[in-house]
């Protein structure tokens, strides 16, 4: 068989005979020698009978198990798949080398690797590896910092979240409140990263609507998960997904997921109507979400204001598209990152440099869906210039930046520096003749 075949068999195992427990197509892949190991299990489970049996205590114990592949390799008579499973353990006990673990309605989510052997259009042989640490941490066999908090006093910082983040506007909590690597994720916009991203977000949120305000109206709280079904109402006073303010009241509804580690929130899973809300704050008035050459300039000043002269970086992902293209170059080098990645970059090197630093706008043009600006910068040399030593001078140079927008969002940038004279300022490239 063509390794493009034992892949196809390789997929439907994961899918018909692991996700959807189908014993028709167990007997039908498997060879009568079948042998199947895995570390979490204390034996090998034997042919297609022995491994029947594992399949349907997996689905007795765990009613909504699955497992996906997410990437392979076939080389020969093998194929080597990186996959990732769980399931909700509501059913009976599962037998594992640390005994059979009772069933506790928590769920768990592992990555693993299997590789597999055929012979003769057969799966011969199964040798996997999983997590185990993490679902025996999951499913409460060992201790984990996942559930070193009870449901109440996971939702109680759910509430802090809702209460003084959103509505107080009290970033100081964020630490208290999230972790390190906290995510927030809403269908209708990219994922954040952090806790300085959602302070963006939220910022901008607050700014968008005046007297904002969620109250709580449902609540659930288990292990590590938390869920809050919310109402939000606000007057809509700024831009918003790239709508200008209308000043029209808004009243919606929506439901956040917490998953909390360490009595912490992880994340935040956000499902609300955008619709909704997109349909109130577009009432009375066309439905285009174009913005005026002036509110494209407005972000645009934004940008320099927010992010080169306070090194705020929470603003970047509401001010630039996640897909955004930026033409420029640093020391001769081409961008390629996408999105606010490129600009962090190149902000934060010279922040570095020049803690003091500060951008001045010298001259502004602005029509359709671009902006030029033609700007000069000043810092004292305190940290070295694009690696090089530092030299303690203060340094100034000017440049040219235009950008595209769209939706209220920057997606495209082009920007000219006179970096020969600062590099001459650095003594690095020879002066202007007669200086």
């Amino acid at each position: 068989m063509s390794e493009t075949h034992n892949k196809y068999l390789a997929l439907r195992y994961f899918k018909e005979i692991m996700t959807d427990g189908n014993l028709g197509s167990l007997y039908e892949l498997l060879a009568p020698d079948f042998v199947f190991t895995l570390p979490t299990h204390p034996e090998p489970y034997v042919g297609p009978d022995g491994f029947k049996d594992l399949v349907t205590m997996l689905h007795g114990c765990f009613p909504d198990f699955s497992i996906h592949a997410k990437d392979m390799v076939a080389s020969g008579d093998m194929v080597v798949t990186r996959w990732r499973g769980g399931g909700t353990h509501l059913g009976g006990a599962i037998h594992t080398v640390a005994g059979d673990v009772p069933p506790s309605g928590r769920s768990f989510e592992i990555d693993g690797m299997s590789w597999h052997r055929f012979s003769g259009g057969k799966i011969v042989e199964v040798i996997g590896h999983e997590d185990t640490i993490g679902m025996f941490e999951q499913l409460g066999v060992m201790p984990s910092p996942r559930t070193v908090t009870t449901p109440e006093q996971n939702l109680a910082v759910a509430r802090r979240f809702v209460d003084e983040l959103l509505n107080q506007g009290r970033f100081s909590v964020m630490d208290e409140l999230l972790t390190e690597d906290f995510a927030f994720s809403l269908p209708t916009m990219p994922a954040l990263s952090g806790r300085d991203a959602l302070r963006g977000y939220v910022s901008h949120l607050r700014q968008a609507f005046a007297e904002l305000r969620f109250e709580v109206e449902r609540e659930a709280a288990g292990d590590h998960k938390v869920a809050l079904r919310w109402r939000i109402r606000g007057r809509h006073v700024a831009e918003f997904n790239g709508v200008p303010p209308s000043g029209n009241e808004v009243d919606e509804f929506g439901i956040d997921f917490f998953e909390f580690w360490g009595g912490k929130i992880r994340s935040v899973r956000v499902v609300a109507n955008q619709l909704g809300l997109s349909q109130q704050i577009t009432a009375g008035r066309p439905a285009s979400r174009a913005l005026t050459p002036e509110q494209n300039n407005a972000i645009a000043v934004r940008f320099f204001d927010a992010v080169w002269n306070q090194g705020d970086f929470s603003v970047l992902d509401t001010l630039i598209a996640p897909d955004a293209d930026d033409h420029s170059t640093v020391g001769g080098q081409p961008k390629t990152e996408k999105g606010s990645a490129s600009f962090r970059g190149i902000v934060s090197m010279f922040r570095a440099a020049m803690p003091d630093i500060r951008l001045t706008i010298d001259d502004e043009v602005f029509a359709g869906d671009k902006v030029v600006h033609r700007w000069h910068l000043v810092g004292t040399d305190t940290g070295g210039v694009m690696g090089m030593p530092p030299s303690g001078k203060q340094l100034t140079f000017s440049g040219i930046t235009t950008v595209r927008m769209q939706d209220g969002k920057i997606v495209e940038r082009w920007a000219n520096v006179d970096e020969l004279g600062l590099l001459q300022q650095l003594g690095v490239a020879p002066p202007p003749q007669g200086h």
